[in-house]
């Protein structure tokens, strides 16, 4: 199976990264929205995981934009949490 990961992060990127390639997976690491968007369009991707808050185009924007061109592919935006692991709306 290979994953992109969009995530400007460096640690939590590295942490994800690291984590799904010790599991067997073959990972590809976009930093911005734009390298985001130019991976999906040029490698098949069985899932693709945004940042929703990167520089240059935001994972909503990347998820809009690659929706119909890797219609394989699973899309998972994700977003920060806040501090003290609660969440409302729940």
């Amino acid at each position: 199976m290979r994953i992109l990961i969009a995530e400007d992060d460096v640690k939590a990127a590295g942490l994800l990264v690291e984590g799904l390639k010790a599991e067997g997976y073959a990972v590809d690491l976009a930093r911005d929205g734009e390298e985001a968007m130019w991976l999906a369009e040029t490698h098949p991707y069985d899932v693709m995981v945004f940042d929703v808050m990167m520089p240059a185009k935001d994972g909503f924007t990347v998820v809009r934009h690659c929706g119909g061109r890797t219609s394989r592919a699973s899309h998972l935006p994700y977003g920060p949490r806040r501090s003290g692991g609660s969440h409302s709306g729940a």
